[in-house]
């Protein structure tokens, strides 16, 4: 009997798919979070060796806003988020090796995951109101509790306690009226009401600034507010004394002036003219 040793060498060669670990992938980042900024690293591997065992990575589709690393499975940030926009993201990413067909020919082999990605939100808005001027005409007449005709709204696109404001209306007088509501999350319909009597002949226009103020510096939003005044003639003529005395000589000549009476009246323009007339009636 003849025996020899036969040393046999086997060659290693790409018939494993790859394989993802720790999933599931998922990722919270704020809406800031700048661009070219790494968020994320997936990772695969192919148990094959050598070039066998490399696995490229994709997502599929091409996502806008995230890039991957074919060959470090690196996620960044390519494009600028808005949480007001898009509040997450669902990618789908592929890692491929080389794996064999049945007749032991190369073939890609590729395998999938999902990866989600949750948008934080940042209070990175102001409040806006849906005009930058606002302006009316009401009567002088007007009652207390009156809401001005003005459709007035104001918004911040932010979410939650991100979205909270005030409101102030600022001006000279701006106490003769009232607005509400005073504090707003999110977005709000803004009524202005008489808060006292109006009078034409005190106050006949009023400029008044409207301000929605957050804890942010600079998150204010503002516009302009004008009331114009209506003069209408709610005043009587006064006489300048309750009662006119005067005495006669019988033989006064006819067409002599007597006395001179004087009433004034408060309103302004033609309503302010005052005509004179004598009447059986003391009213």
């Amino acid at each position: 009997v003849i025996t020899r040793k036969v040393n046999i060498q086997v060659g290693d060669v790409n018939d494993n798919a790859p394989t993802f670990h720790n999933q599931p992938y998922s990722v919270r980042i704020p809406e800031n979070t700048p661009v070219g900024t790494p968020i994320f690293i997936v990772n695969a591997t192919d148990p094959d060796l050598g070039a066998g065992g490399s696995v490229l990575y994709s997502f599929q589709p091409p996502s806008p806003f995230f890039a991957i690393d074919s060959a470090r499975g690196i996620v960044t940030v390519i494009q600028e988020l808005d949480y007001e926009v898009t509040q997450a993201y669902q990618l789908t990413v592929n890692a491929t090796g080389t794996d064999l067909n049945d007749d032991r020919t190369p073939s890609d082999a590729t395998v999938t995951t999902t990866f989600n990605i949750l948008v934080i939100d940042i209070n990175d808005n102001a409040p806006e109101f849906n005009s930058s001027e606002y302006s009316v005409a009401i009567t002088e007449l007007a009652q207390v509790g009156f809401a001005l005709p003005l459709f007035i709204q104001v918004v911040d696109k932010d979410e939650g306690l991100n979205s909270m404001f005030e409101v102030y209306l600022v001006g000279n007088n701006s106490h003769h009226f009232i607005i509400s509501p005073t504090s707003v999350q999110g977005k709000a319909d803004i009524r202005i009401r008489v808060a006292i009597p109006l009078d034409y002949e005190t106050v006949d226009r009023y400029d008044f600034d409207l301000f929605a103020n957050e804890s942010v510096p600079d998150h204010v939003g503002y516009a302009k507010v004008k009331i114009t005044l209506i003069n209408e003639n709610d005043n009587r003529p006064i006489f300048s004394q309750p009662l006119y005395n005067v005495s006669l000589y019988e033989n006064i000549t006819v067409g002599t002036s007597v006395l001179t009476v004087l009433a004034t009246d408060n309103d302004v323009g033609t309503f302010g003219e005052v005509n004179y007339f004598f009447s059986d009636d003391p009213d």
